[in-house]
């Protein structure tokens, strides 16, 4: 009894010398359900991870450009007058109202110091400047009033300094506008 139990304990020492020198020598060389061995598995994962570091990245280049994208539509370089203009006029189709007059003053009014977003976290500082336009615009009560909230959801920074609104027939009203219109110089 005592022989059979040494030499069991010799075989389960035999087999676990065995088991640890396939498991840890030549694992790279098991084969895994994949069909791969464990270096396989293991070049595929970092390559895996590669990949998603790197299409991370490009999703913050991406929202760091539509960040910028939106924020030049707010506050442009540059005048940009024609830009406002067909802003203006797709506000002024989408209710319904006439343009009559679009006058942009030629100078700029106002010029400040003000920070630039390069991008969610860096800002540096920029110049922003700001021009008038006189505006005047015929339509009846509810048109005008469409325009006037088109006028304030677009994204263009601008700010209405004077409102005249005088009648010019049973239905039909003329505004005037005076709007400060802002931009970063360059």
């Amino acid at each position: 009894m005592n022989k059979q139990k040494i030499i069991i304990e010799i075989l389960f020492f035999l087999i676990g010398i065995l088991a640890l020198y396939f498991g840890i020598y030549k694992g790279s060389m098991l084969v895994l359900n994949s069909g791969k061995t464990l270096g396989e598995e293991q070049d595929s994962l970092v390559r895996w991870q590669n990949r998603q570091a790197i299409v991370q990245e490009l999703n913050n280049k991406v929202k760091d450009l539509t960040f910028k994208d939106e924020l030049h539509l707010a506050i442009p370089v540059d005048q940009k007058t024609g830009d406002f203009l067909k802003i203006v006029q797709g506000a002024a189709q989408n209710a319904g109202v006439s343009i009559r007059n679009f006058a942009p003053s030629d100078n700029s009014i106002e010029t400040m110091t003000t920070i630039e977003a390069v991008n969610q976290d860096i800002v540096r500082p920029a110049q922003m400047a700001s021009y008038s336009v006189d505006m005047t615009v015929n339509g009846t009560y509810e048109k005008i009033y469409q325009f006037l909230n088109n006028l304030e959801k677009v994204k263009r920074v601008m700010q209405i300094k004077q409102v005249d609104v005088a009648k010019t027939g049973a239905d039909d009203l003329t505004v005037n506008l005076n709007l400060v219109v802002y931009y970063l110089k360059n």
